[in-house]
């Protein structure tokens, strides 16, 4: 599987949900159809690209987005849950928050979608369980965790110079 296969399932199953370029439990579904269909090897493809491109996101800037977007601080599970539902906005969107973090700005509040995100964090890993009752694991030579970020982590508390736009809306409420 190549890049773009991986953002043609996800872009492809997003506007097949018709709810408005954000994941819903019907994008989830029609994903899901599809990485059960592929080969095995893709839907191991699939999770280590899903990986790869999560770990662009592991920057204190972007961590920090993610807590002034969510309204709260974030643990290490529900970070990596809102990262998997911010990839699965589509590679535009993705592309945008990996270049700029306080692009979340730019998206409406969407609190109860993004509790869809450890599901399709875990959607690869379901469609390989039901194709095969098995585990997806690192013996399939993909890597299981998103890395640490890099950088200074105060980077993430000085949301008034590092996220202009999200501290605004922050401010507004």
């Amino acid at each position: 599987m190549r890049d773009d296969d991986f953002w043609t399932l996800i872009d492809g199953s997003l506007a097949r949900s018709g709810h408005d370029g954000y994941p819903t439990g019907a994008h989830l579904a029609i994903l899901l159809s599809e990485l059960e269909r592929l080969p095995l090897r893709d839907v191991v493809a699939f999770e280590d690209l899903q990986v790869q491109h999560l770990n662009e996101l592991m920057t204190w800037r972007h961590i920090g987005a993610a807590e002034h977007y969510c309204g709260e601080g974030l643990t290490s599970d529900p970070l990596e849950y809102f990262l998997a539902w911010s990839l699965h906005l589509g590679r535009e969107q993705h592309q945008r928050f990996v270049e700029d973090p306080d692009s979340l700005a730019d998206l409406p509040s969407a609190e109860s979608d993004v509790a869809l995100g450890e599901e399709l964090l875990l959607a690869p890993h379901t469609a390989y369980r039901r194709r095969t009752n098995k585990v997806l694991s690192a013996e399939h030579g993909i890597t299981m965790l998103v890395r640490l970020p890099e950088g200074d982590p105060a980077e993430r508390h000085n949301p008034a110079q590092m996220l202009p736009r999200l501290w605004a809306l922050k401010l507004q409420m």
